[in-house]
């Protein structure tokens, strides 16, 4: 009895789980998954234009206490070992070619 009982309601927590899993997500129609596409992407092009604007500004008025744009790194340090070693950016290249 307690066994029958116990593979029934198994079952039953079985075909709960697979109807729970077989709930469907709306489709959306071609006209939308274009057009949510096509704001994404507009989107992260004024985000840049936005972020790039914003740096240029900023190194104009001195916010970034640059005094001219942005430049590269000329220093860089690499763990040798168990020593971190300061050089510079251009022999560490040459040395990686």
């Amino acid at each position: 009895m307690r066994r029958e009982e116990k593979e029934k309601k198994k079952k039953e927590e079985e075909e709960e789980k697979k109807k729970k899993k077989k709930k469907k997500k709306k489709k959306k129609k071609k006209g939308e998954v274009e057009k949510e596409m096509e704001t994404r992407i507009i989107g992260r092009e004024e985000e840049e234009e936005e972020v790039e604007e914003e740096e240029k500004e900023g190194w104009k008025e001195g916010r970034r206490g640059a005094a001219g744009p942005p430049r590269a790194p000329t220093r860089a340090t690499i763990h040798v070992g168990l020593l971190p070693t300061t050089c510079s950016v251009k022999s560490i290249a040459e040395t990686l070619r």
